[in-house]
């Protein structure tokens, strides 16, 4: 009688929490060698009837780096319904809820040592009221979460950089009015790295439009709840 009672059980515990694992590469791209992982990403639901997918991504050394609550999970377009983020010292950095992948209800960040560092609210995507302090508790002037990257000068400058700086003598004929597209990461110190051919066109305009990419100036670096992070653009270029 025990022995049924404990596989019964069992079965339930299968039936109620079933689990996946995939193992993810420095760059959060699933692999299929477990011992080249630098992540792995645990995959789970509650039951057949609850419909919130979670996703939670550890290290290797098995620290929580980040947890995302999902509804719709199989569906066209799963849907973020709460997006939660690990210091490494195991200390909440950032907490937010969401409604159909738009933010909406409460946005938290903290600093490492525990304390608060925003407060925001947020209703269908939009910034109802927020507040910033520093690492010691002080009220400080508010500021965006993200702020998107800047070539000096604005978006006609970069347009100027790249009318004055392209190279149209060896493009050839054919190429005359199409579009390369380059892919590059803006560090955090602004700087310009990773420059790959997105959309290759011809050897000599990728070549071309590489360059161009290559040899644009600093730009002003993408931030993240006030630190400088590094963003990847995609850019297309005429010829």
């Amino acid at each position: 009688m025990k022995v049924l009672i404990s596989v019964l059980m069992f079965i339930s515990f299968i039936n109620i929490y079933s689990q996946d694992t995939i193992y993810l590469d420095k760059k959060h791209k699933k692999i299929n060698h477990k011992e080249l992982a630098q992540y792995f990403r645990v995959i789970s639901q509650g039951s057949e009837n609850n419909k919130v997918i979670t996703e939670r991504t550890y290290t290797k050394n098995g620290k929580i780096k980040l947890e995302r609550k999902y509804s719709n999970y199989y569906g066209k377009k799963k849907r973020l319904e709460k997006n939660t983020v690990w210091y490494e010292n195991g200390q909440i950095h950032i907490e937010g809820y969401y409604k159909k992948n738009i933010k909406d209800g409460l946005f938290i960040s903290y600093w490492e040592n525990g304390q608060l560092k925003r407060k925001d609210s947020y209703k269908k995507g939009i910034l109802i009221e927020g507040k910033c302090w520093n690492i010691s508790g002080d009220e400080v002037a508010y500021y965006d979460f993200e702020i998107q990257p800047e070539f000096p000068g604005g978006k006609k400058a970069l347009l100027n950089y790249l009318k004055e700086n392209i190279n149209y003598a060896d493009i050839p004929s054919t190429s005359k009015g199409q579009n390369v597209r380059i892919s590059f990461y803006i560090d955090n110190d602004g700087s310009i790295v990773d420059v790959i051919v997105a959309k290759s066109l011809d050897s000599i305009s990728d070549m071309e439009a590489k360059r161009l990419v290559q040899n644009m100036p600093k730009w002003k670096p993408a931030m993240q709840d006030g630190e400088k992070v590094k963003v990847k653009r995609t850019l297309p270029l005429t010829f």
